[in-house]
């Protein structure tokens, strides 16, 4: 009999072990970061991490509530009352606004500039106001904590005598790997937020010293951060580099790999990937707003670029930190500033010009606050429009919405009054990819 409880208790102990060690081996590895010079991080118990860049299979997340991959988030700037809000349209269609207020009690940041959601997290960046960064639950949009302007330090480049201090100057777009790697580009460069540790890293190659080596100023542009597997990538182009693509890996705070290119359009539009999770580069020129320019990005063993595609018509993005061109299904959308939007087939490069005229179903419309954005599992292509109210004057602001399945369109909503001064539209599928 004793020999039988024995055996029982045993049986008992090393299921419990088993467990334990499985419960360990299935957590979140996002605690193992690269260092620079390519070694892991301590995990807080004296063991180095083996985090060496390679995709992870993180747990997956729920899908649930707010993190639906069908439900589409329209960060809006600013509100008639000053702050940021958050408008949502659920998988059904209903549009929701200010669900960050209603589930929190609390309002945004001023000036939301982007938002990023990764690991069953979002994370919403403002450049101004009590909260700068704001990191809530996904499903719940309950906030888990938020880091103000005073919160972000890093270690001024020797020799420079930056007269703005150590911390951000204009946070304009995030993109997020995991927890320990925020990317936030600034106009002082790419910056690498780790939110655990709260340390902030100035990546080199994204800057350059102005003013005589007083300032620090960005060399690398704000419109569109693509995630692709364990690295970020970034246009460069403009007055301190080439027209190009810098590659960044998790956990390290130097360029992996770069690539220019030559080219008479070589203002930068951004960087998208299309649905097949290609990268592509758009420029243009503004002497020459008549063609503009589509390169897709290589990424295998080599950083390389393809022939362009000589698009008919501007990709100027305007001053949005949104890309001026958005892909899907072998079409390019894109209004160069302007409220008609334009239409390339990228197969044979052919161009409708006046694919929709936005003013024919929204005659208030002056410009577009954000570069318009189709999703491409639904062919609906996103518009936001504003008139042109004086400060201090409280605008009309319209969410279109048209199904572009067809060579037609067709207007699906005309949400009035539901947005303001919308900086993004973020389709909660992209996340997941």
């Amino acid at each position: 009999m004793l020999r039988k409880y024995y055996n029982i208790m045993i049986f008992i102990l090393s299921f419990s072990l088993l467990t334990g060690c499985s419960e360990t081996l299935s957590g979140d590895d996002n605690n193992n970061i690269e260092n620079e010079d390519g070694t892991g991080s301590d995990d807080g118990n004296g063991n180095e991490g083996d985090n060496d860049g390679e995709d992870k299979k993180p747990v997956e997340p729920s899908k649930e509530g707010y993190a639906d991959p069908d439900g589409v988030f329209i960060l809006n700037s600013s509100s008639p009352a000053g702050n940021a809000s958050l408008t949502y349209i659920t998988p059904d269609g209903e549009i929701k606004t200010d669900v960050y207020k209603e589930v929190n009690g609390s309002e945004l940041g001023r000036n939301a500039r982007a938002l990023s959601i990764q690991g069953g997290k979002m994370y919403i960046l403002c450049d101004s106001g009590d909260d700068v960064l704001i990191i809530c639950d996904a499903v719940t949009l309950k906030k888990e904590k938020s880091f103000k302007m005073s919160d972000f330090k890093f270690d001024i480049p020797e020799g420079v005598n930056d007269t703005y201090g150590t911390g951000f100057r204009n946070p304009a777009n995030i993109s997020v790997i995991d927890e320990h790697n925020v990317f936030i580009v600034d106009t002082q460069g790419l910056f690498r937020f780790d939110s655990v540790t709260g340390e902030l890293f100035l990546l080199k190659g994204s800057y350059a010293f102005g003013n005589q080596g007083r300032t620090i100023e960005t060399a690398v542009g704000n419109k569109g951060l693509p995630i692709i597997g364990r690295k970020v990538y970034v246009a460069t182009g403009g007055f301190w580099k080439d027209t190009g693509v810098i590659e960044y890996e998790a956990g390290k705070n130097t360029f992996s790999r770069e690539m220019t290119v030559s080219t008479k359009y070589s203002q930068g539009s951004g960087l998208v990937v299309d649905e097949k999770g290609q990268m592509w580069l758009a420029t243009f020129s503004r002497g020459d707003k008549s063609k503009s320019e589509l390169r897709k990005v290589n990424i295998d063993s080599k950083l390389s670029f393809e022939p362009a595609i000589k698009v008919r018509g501007c990709l100027d993005p305007g001053f949005e930190n949104t890309p001026g061109v958005s892909l899907a299904n072998g079409y390019a959308y894109f209004c160069g500033q302007t409220t008609t939007i334009s239409r390339c087939d990228m197969e044979v490069n052919k161009t409708n010009a006046d694919y929709i005229d936005v003013t024919s179903d929204e005659d208030k419309a002056v410009y577009m606050s954000c570069n318009p954005v189709v999703n491409p599992q639904t062919n609906y292509l996103y518009v936001a429009t504003c008139d042109n109210k004086m400060e201090g004057e409280v605008s009309n602001n319209n969410l279109l919405i048209y199904e572009c399945s067809k060579a037609s369109p067709v207007l699906l909503h005309n949400y009035s009054k539901e947005t303001y001064f919308v900086s993004g539209i973020y389709f909660v599928s992209k996340f997941y990819k």
